[in-house]
């Protein structure tokens, strides 16, 4: 059996990165089956939408039907359904991500973790989770509107909610406070490691992203020439098979690549609460001696 990783410790920043990438060199199969069958669906529905939408209201412009308005609010409905689904697909990518590191925190042999097991443990937490993200989101959105305190500070500030949620258990309100005084202290080390593993998933994820972005574009350079040649252009069945194909690749690809992004934030967490706490090994060793 191989050699289990200590989550709960002090780490500094070079150790986080390194830490990051060992969980995700030997943990990522199994919680990448766990993302893709929890979450997977989710994502691959509002992908559908999205791209759905998005074809149907370049198609509209391009080859316009008599029911325009009727046609429009069909698209933008589509594209409402999907946005929200995205945020709840990913949503739950943080869910199982921080419960199953939660499951092989305490897993005596982390090599047996099913997707089962993750389950059991990230349907304890969805509906708290979900509260979470609304009402960090509205805190957030309002801190950049009245520039109360700035959008991305306050970000940096609540980003220990999630998981402060899952490892202890605690209510929506308390974590809150908890992420802040996490944080406190250790507010420019947290904005490294977010610049540091932000790049990280935005290269990973350009290539994904490629095609879906020139067909994109295709569409939109075909709806210009047909407005401004006054001639419809409809778009192929096929263009619209690969376009769909392209975006639920590249939706299912972000999906997977930000599990990367969570578990920086958890092995952040762990070493923030035992430098606060000290309640891992060697803070038990320590209060033994």
């Amino acid at each position: 059996m191989k050699e289990k990783i200590e989550l709960q410790r002090e780490r500094d920043f070079s150790e986080n990165i390194s830490t990051l990438f060992q969980v995700v060199r030997t943990q990522f199969k199994r919680l990448f089956v766990s993302i893709l069958f929890i979450a997977g669906p989710i994502i691959l529905i509002a992908s559908i939408l999205l791209a759905y939408a998005a074809v149907q209201n370049l198609d509209m412009i391009t080859n316009p039907d008599p029911d325009f308005l009727g046609g429009m609010l069909s698209a933008y409905s589509r594209a409402i359904l999907g946005y929200v689904g995205l945020w709840f697909g990913y949503s739950m990518v943080g869910v199982v991500t921080f419960s199953y590191l939660k499951v092989y925190q305490h897993s005596e042999d982390p090599q047996a973790i099913t997707t089962d097991d993750v389950w059991k443990e990230s349907k304890k937490h969805i509906l708290k989770i979900l509260l979470a993200s609304i009402l960090t989101g509205i805190m957030i959105a309002l801190g950049a509107v009245f520039l109360i305190i700035p959008g991305l500070i306050l970000a940096i500030y609540l980003s220990m909610v999630n998981p402060t949620i899952i490892f202890e258990k605690e209510s929506v309100g308390e974590s809150i406070n908890k992420s802040f005084r996490y944080i406190s202290d250790y507010f420019w080390i947290t904005v490294g490691l977010a610049i540091v593993v932000t790049i990280i998933t935005y290269i990973m994820s350009i290539a994904f992203s490629i095609p879906s972005a020139i067909m994109g574009f295709v569409l939109s350079f075909n709806s210009i020439s047909s407005i401004e040649s006054g001639e419809a252009a409809g778009i192929s069945d096929t263009f619209k098979i690969l376009y769909l194909a392209a975006t639920m690749i590249a939706n299912l690809a972000g999906m997977i690549i930000s599990a990367i992004p969570n578990i920086s934030i958890a092995l952040h967490y762990f070493n923030l609460k035992e430098q606060k706490d000290s309640t891992g090994l060697m803070g038990q060793i320590s209060q033994m001696g």
